[in-house]
């Protein structure tokens, strides 16, 4: 399957998907996916699984109920086999019993360990195994944000602090489907953004009259787009997400305050003003307040 055929529009996605077909409402869907696919992050972390084989897994489930519905699918059954075999993808296979044992601790917090629940949940998952395959025409083929990230923070002279902030954005903004309309390229540099705002540094300083927006080649419009639905996002759950560690970690997934808007409404669309630094671009009263 070709890669274009994963990206949508907004109004696509609001208006379009099977599970609007179904009658699920667009603020729902949303809210499925972002529940779900903090179970995967959660239970990724139970399970010592790398950052990137649990950013793969939520693009595969976010791919899955692109083509398939809400209302007609265990979404929760659909994650943790998202998550089973995203860890075969990316080389960091668990064994299956492994993932039951703490799955069962997912959905069943608290009861004591049954044969028969577990026996019947390793069998859905393989189940399920072959039903996300089929969904996903076998492409397993993905590209994260986080393969730009590094080289592009290099190219523009951006600090390790920055280029850490900026993949700590890249894991906050997992559960929302930029995924799905924006490339991974345009996601990177919007969290480049982003992180330059957040502390306040000119990205221009360094390049000699260049300017960085040219040289990452991504328009500062659609940064800004981008920028704004994350710092929704933000908004949307009182700054406090999910944090899965800087660049290159592959840490345990634990709740951590992160950037917030000054006000609860969408940030002000900023205003471009040629091709100067970030910081410059910035005509936003509302920029993430600091750590």
């Amino acid at each position: 399957m070709e890669a274009s055929s994963w990206y949508v529009t907004l109004d696509e996605l609001k208006k379009h998907t099977p599970s609007r077909e179904d009658g699920m409402d667009y603020a729902t869907e949303c809210a499925e996916r972002q529940k779900q696919c903090m179970a995967i992050l959660h239970l990724g972390a139970k399970l010592n699984v790398p950052t990137l084989a649990k950013a793969t897994a939520v693009l595969f489930f976010h791919r899955f109920f692109l083509r398939r519905s809400f209302k007609k699918h265990d979404a929760w059954l659909v994650a943790v086999t998202c998550l089973f075999l995203a860890t075969k993808v990316e080389e960091s296979s668990k064994k299956l019993r492994n993932v039951v044992d703490m799955a069962f601790e997912q959905r069943y917090p608290g009861e004591a360990r049954d044969d028969s629940k577990l026996f019947q949940l390793k069998e859905q998952i393989l189940i399920h195994e072959r039903k996300v395959l089929q969904t996903l025409a076998f492409d397993l083929t993905v590209v994260h944000p986080y393969k730009d990230l590094m080289p592009m923070a290099s190219d523009i002279h951006a600090s390790r602090e920055l280029a850490q902030s900026a993949w700590s954005f890249i894991n906050d903004s997992l559960s929302m489907t930029l995924c799905l309309r924006y490339q991974p390229r345009e996601v990177a540099a919007a969290a480049i953004y982003l992180s330059a705002l957040h502390q306040k540094v000119n990205l221009d300083e360094k390049l000699e009259g260049k300017s960085w927006i040219d040289i990452v080649g991504v328009p500062l419009k659609t940064l800004e787009m981008i920028s704004n639905e994350i710092l929704d996002m933000y908004a949307r759950h009182g700054g406090t997400v999910v944090a899965q560690g800087s660049a290159g970690a592959s840490s345990s997934t634990s709740t951590a305050s992160r950037p917030q808007p000054a006000r609860s409404q969408p940030p002000q669309r900023q205003q471009t003003a040629g091709a100067h630094g970030a910081q410059k671009h910035s005509s936003r009263t509302a920029r993430p307040a600091p750590y």
